[in-house]
């Protein structure tokens, strides 16, 4: 049951992902992505992670890229959802 939550999450994250791409907050979008392809995924949700977090990397700078996977390896799929959920959304 805990691996099927997980899934569910890391699906919200990568969909949070893209919202967070399209409203152009790349790096926060590069944040989430860094630390959800560290979980193992469902194929389909695996495969458009791995396609955004290409993209994001030929579009930010290198520094920012090393920052998030950094920032990846401290915090928890929990730390990430509270951080997402204190967001003001406009």
């Amino acid at each position: 049951m805990e691996a099927e939550i997980t899934s569910k999450v890391l699906d919200i994250l990568v969909e949070f992902a893209k919202v967070s791409m399209y409203h152009d907050d790349k790096t926060f979008a590069v944040e989430i992505l860094a630390l959800a392809l560290q979980y193992p995924m469902r194929v389909e949700t695996l495969q458009e992670a791995e396609q955004m977090y290409s993209d994001l990397e030929t579009e930010l700078c290198p520094r920012v890229i090393f920052d998030a996977r950094e920032q990846s390896e401290r915090i928890t799929l929990e730390d990430m959802v509270t951080r997402i959920l204190a967001q003001d959304i406009e």
